[in-house]
């Protein structure tokens, strides 16, 4: 069953001018090509057409439906469906207009738009792309389905060539194929993907000139197939130009570049048989005429003739300022020598216009760089004209700076919105220095004489700002003291550190700079003494004391210091304070060395110590009364001892130390030789012989 096409038509006003750009559609056919980046003068219909049971069929509705007419944005985006080698949008277009989706239902969709012809849009072109699945198992009127038409306002075709129609298995020379992943040709499961055909991007052209003074539609629809399972849905833009050949023969060119329209598959002049679209001819001859034939790529043909002739335009314009509203009126005095002009100013703040003698609004006050071109249709010559224009507008004359500045700097005050100024300093340039606080004021004047109201700033200089260096200025040679800066929010030390805080161990001038959160800076310094530390050299007067021989002396070995105190350490729990000091050991216990220690500190605490070691010789009596007293009872208790009588006999060996018995009998008052074994302070074994006098 064929499809039932419902096609909606939007009336709308032509409004066009000459232009001999490329792609103008805009002058001449209003968002033909969806340059408004929407479908206004578009007319959308959507409806379902199906021959399954289970989904039902519906009439066309008219409206644009989110994804079944979408406009497309993305210039760099390319279409998944065809493995990313179709480009949704064709170059040189900003938008392009999908008509349909890749969901399965049986949807079918329109679009369609309407002109009234006239000799100014008489070269209809439009570009379209198509993208749909492949399901080999259906009927050409079930497969998915896509169609252009172009008809006249009874609804004929304009022409056989002007109409395109495909299905996804049908005229499918120009076609590619995609297959999916997981596409199998052999699959047996319905869920299987199927291959994908698509076309690129496809320029068509047709001549309208028969129908000037008409009324035609271009209406394309996309359709799924009608069985709910496979997609099918095209790209589109279109563009409307006048129909002539661009004669591009200007002012002190020694060729004339012919170029026919654009949209036509091929292209052939004559006289000579040329092919292509463009014809280059060296030095022509004023009059001479030429024909083109073009054909389009769907069979369109038309035949075009031109004459060659040289175009002279000149480009000129004069502006006047209204003080009062800052609109700038712009009188065009351009002139050609032949054909008509075409104008597109450019005022230098984004925006356009084609009008003839322009009036313009600026939103700022100034200069402003504003251009115009001229095109000479039906040639290509054009020129253009850029001129630095003034405008005024008395409100729009400020001041910039800042209101605030730093001690001992300044801050720069710059006029803005007119050509000259006056401020009440005295001062005629656009900027002044400003290092006191007040009010400054401008006066702005335009080149014409306009003059504004008085701008007015008030200037003051930032308050002062407490910057402090904390930590002691005093310390010892040796240690080091924390210095920290408060006040600002950045800091800059003399030794390149950045951190609020820093750690200094040598004396001198420490500086800081700190910046506040305006930007302003201060610098502190602090001094810092490092305190040499006191001597403390000392010398004792014997270096080895024993139980008998137990008292030294200890004295500094050098000139005593002002303000310094000595404090001794015996090492035995006794302190003593003095330059020079007598100390007398109590040895109750054994014990090997003591150490001396002498700490000498200045009237800042500064302090430094030294330490001598005592050795602490073994003490051997040489008398010992064991009388039962308690006193001298036992000869050398705890060490290895041998002693023997004058006759070599020996009456005692052990460690428990000698009682004066042998075999338990009291020996006599006499001299006995001993023998003692012991480990010094070093740890080496040390053999000691002597003489022992026993009294009773």
């Amino acid at each position: 069953m064929k499809r039932l096409l419902r096609e909606s038509i939007f009336y709308f006003t032509l409004l066009c001018f000459i232009s001999i750009t490329a792609h103008a559609q805009s002058h001449y056919c209003n968002n033909l090509s969806f340059e408004m980046g929407d479908f206004t003068n578009w007319t959308g219909s959507t409806w379902v057409y199906s021959t399954n049971d289970k989904i039902p069929s519906t009439i066309p509705v008219s409206g644009i439906v989110l994804s079944r007419q979408t406009i497309m944005q993305d210039t760099t985006a390319y279409d998944p469906n065809t493995g990313y080698k179709l480009k949704i949008i064709p170059t040189g277009y900003r938008y392009s207009a999908r008509l349909g989706d890749a969901v399965k239902n049986c949807l079918d969709e329109s679009l369609s738009y309407t002109l009234d012809v006239d000799s100014l849009n008489a070269l209809f072109i439009w570009k379209f792309a198509v993208v749909m699945e492949n399901p080999i198992k259906h009927t050409p009127a079930q497969q998915p389905h896509f169609k252009i038409t172009v008809d006249d306002e009874h609804g004929y075709p304009v022409a056989t060539c002007a109409q395109y129609e495909a299905t996804a298995s049908n005229n499918l020379p120009d076609y590619q194929t995609y297959y999916p992943p997981g596409y199998s040709p052999t699959s047996k499961n319905s869920n299987s993907p199927s291959a994908i055909v698509w076309r690129d991007w496809t320029t068509v052209g047709v001549n309208l000139l028969s129908y000037v003074g008409q009324r035609i539609t271009i209406t394309m629809t996309a359709a799924d197939c009608t069985l709910g399972g496979h997609y099918g849905y095209g790209y589109f833009v279109a563009e409307c130009h006048p129909l002539q050949i661009t004669v591009n023969y200007c002012k002190g060119d020694s060729a004339a570049i012919l170029k026919a329209p654009d949209g036509f598959e091929s292209y052939v002049w004559m006289p000579d048989s040329i092919k292509g679209q463009t014809l280059v001819i060296q030095n022509p001859k004023e009059g001479a005429q030429y024909d083109c034939t073009f054909t389009s790529v769907l069979g369109c043909n038309a035949t075009l003739t031109s004459t060659i002739e040289r175009y002279l335009p000149t480009v000129d314009f004069t502006s006047q300022t209204d003080c009062a509203t800052n609109n700038v009126q712009f009188t065009n005095q351009s002139t050609t020598n032949r054909g008509s002009l075409n104008y597109q100013w450019d005022f230098g703040d984004g925006s356009i216009s084609d009008s003839i003698n322009p009036q313009h609004h600026f939103v700022t006050s100034g200069m402003h760089p504003v251009s115009l071109t001229v095109f000479n249709p039906p040639s290509g010559c054009q020129q253009t004209l850029s001129r630095l224009v003034e405008s005024f507008d008395p409100q729009l004359i400020t001041i910039t700076g800042d209101s605030t500045y730093c001690k001992g700097e300044s801050t720069t005050l710059t006029a803005q919105g007119a050509h000259s100024y006056q401020w009440n300093t005295g001062a005629t340039s656009d900027s002044i220095q400003v290092n006191k606080p007040g009010t400054y004021s401008v006066v702005g004047y335009s080149s014409a004489g306009c003059h504004s109201d008085t701008a007015k700033i008030h200037i003051i200089q930032e308050p002062d700002w407490p910057l402090m260096v904390t930590g002691d200025t005093l310390f010892c040679a040796g240690d080091s003291t924390q210095l920290t800066a408060t006040g600002g929010i950045a800091y800059v030390w003399n030794n390149g550190a950045t951190t609020p805080s820093i750690t200094a161990h040598n004396g001198g001038t420490y500086t800081v700079i700190a910046q506040n959160q305006r930007g302003c800076q201060q610098t502190a310094q602090i001094d810092l003494t490092k305190d040499p530390l006191p001597f403390a050299n000392f010398r004792l007067s014997k270096a080895r004391i024993d139980l008998r021989n137990n008292t030294i002396s200890a004295s500094i070995s050098h000139s005593q210091q002002n303000g310094v105190t000595y404090q001794w350490d015996f090492g035995d729990g006794t302190n003593l304070e003095g330059s020079s000091v007598q100390h007398t050991y109590a040895l109750t216990s054994p014990i090997d060395s003591l150490i001396v220690t002498l700490k000498a500190t200045n009237i800042h605490g500064c302090f430094s110590t030294s330490q001598q070691t005592i050795y602490v010789d073994l003490f051997v009596p040489n008398v010992f009364t064991p009388n039962g007293d308690g006193v001298n009872d036992v000869f050398m208790q705890g060490y290895d001892l041998n002693v023997f009588d004058r006759n070599g006999i020996e009456l005692f060996n052990g460690t428990t130390g000698w009682d004066g018995r042998y075999k338990g009998k009291m020996m006599s008052p006499d001299t006995y030789f001993y023998i003692l074994h012991y480990e010094d302070i070093k740890h080496q074994q040390q053999v000691r012989r002597g003489y022992i006098m026993l009294l009773r």
